[in-house]
């Protein structure tokens, strides 16, 4: 139903405008009695008829008090008589609802406005009123008090900005440097970024383009001895990093399945062999790794137990779908 249209006054609707007390056009709700109306156009009639700074809040308020009955709902949101609304004009009830809501809304803020006074997401404001027992106000507005004291709470803000986390291009602004040598401290072990489930990466430069960085561990970077910062930031692009000597010689692929294959003969007590079988032809890329180990006379441990075992372990799991598990025939 639009109410939206119906603003002439026909038959009954003008009969009831004449009884108001002129024609049809005598006033603006008497123009549109035909139909009830919602809180932000009820406010629009209100001000044009009383001159007041009504606000569909007071609308809100007068209708707690009893004052403008519910009488109908459109999308949800309640709709007011206007008959109520036309008798409500310019009564002491009307002017005390728009002082008290100018006074609160001097004294208070919206959510979005005080986290933004904090420098805080809406989520984080939530959270630590929450925690504080800070309750929100009318219309879920903050009191202006509540919100400088938390501002003022500067070990609060500080620990709030250390945990956030920035992706790896955020990251490089913030330590002022490219890309590449974000790569090249993470290679290096000088900061290790963490999985969106808030989880440290493994060990694994492939890792530094979906992982987050803690705003915190950036900070401590920067401060950080024995590298020249300005040296670094000064480099023009397209040269060499002067952290690059800073890498390891990271492991290749190989020498990191071979060392799961290791792990994995820890754990279990037996000698589990990584063996590589090269592709069939030198066009195709269908060569495989496999695991293979001896089982003693009840064919333990079995393939399910080896790759549970691989499926443990934090630095090789990620290669667990690539290995072709064989336990050795008993020759028991």
């Amino acid at each position: 139903m639009d109410t939206t249209e119906q603003t002439t006054a026909v038959g009954p609707a003008a009969d009831d405008a004449a009884a108001f007390g002129g024609t049809s056009g005598s006033t603006p709700a008497a123009q549109e009695r035909r139909w009830p109306l919602g809180a932000a156009r009820c406010a629009e009639l209100l001000a044009e008829a009383t001159g007041l700074p009504v606000r569909y809040e007071d609308i809100e308020t007068l209708a707690d008090l009893g004052l403008l009955p519910v009488v109908d709902h459109y999308k949800g949101r309640p709709l007011y008589d206007l008959d109520a609304v036309d008798a409500v004009a310019g009564t002491e009830a009307l002017a005390v609802a728009v002082a008290a809501r100018q006074e609160w809304f001097a004294a208070s803020m919206s959510l979005r406005d005080a986290a933004a006074r904090l420098g805080w997401t809406d989520d984080e404001l939530t959270r630590e009123t929450h925690a504080r027992d800070i309750a929100p106000g009318r219309w879920g507005r903050y009191a202006r008090a509540d919100v400088e004291a938390l501002a003022a709470d500067t070990d609060l803000c500080d620990r709030l900005r250390r945990v956030r986390t920035v992706d790896a291009e955020r990251a490089a602004e913030v330590l002022e440097v490219r890309r590449v040598e974000l790569d090249h401290l993470v290679a290096a072990g000088l900061i290790r970024p963490v999985h969106r489930a808030a989880e440290r990466c493994p060990d694994d430069r492939a890792d530094v383009s979906v992982g987050l960085f803690n705003v915190g561990d950036l900070e401590d970077l920067r401060e950080i001895d024995g590298i020249d910062w300005e040296t670094v930031r000064g480099v023009r692009p397209g040269r060499p990093s002067p952290l690059r000597e800073l890498m390891p010689a990271l492991p290749t692929r190989a020498e990191r399945i071979r060392a799961l294959a290791d792990r994995v003969t820890t754990v279990l007590g037996v000698p589990v062999t990584a063996v590589w079988h090269e592709p069939r032809s030198r066009r195709r890329d269908d060569g495989w790794w496999e695991y293979t180990w001896p089982t003693d006379p009840t064919g333990a441990p079995t393939a399910a137990t080896v790759a549970r075992a691989i499926r443990d372990d934090q630095a090789g799991s990620r290669y667990r779908r690539e290995i072709q598990l064989t336990p050795a025939k008993n020759e028991h």
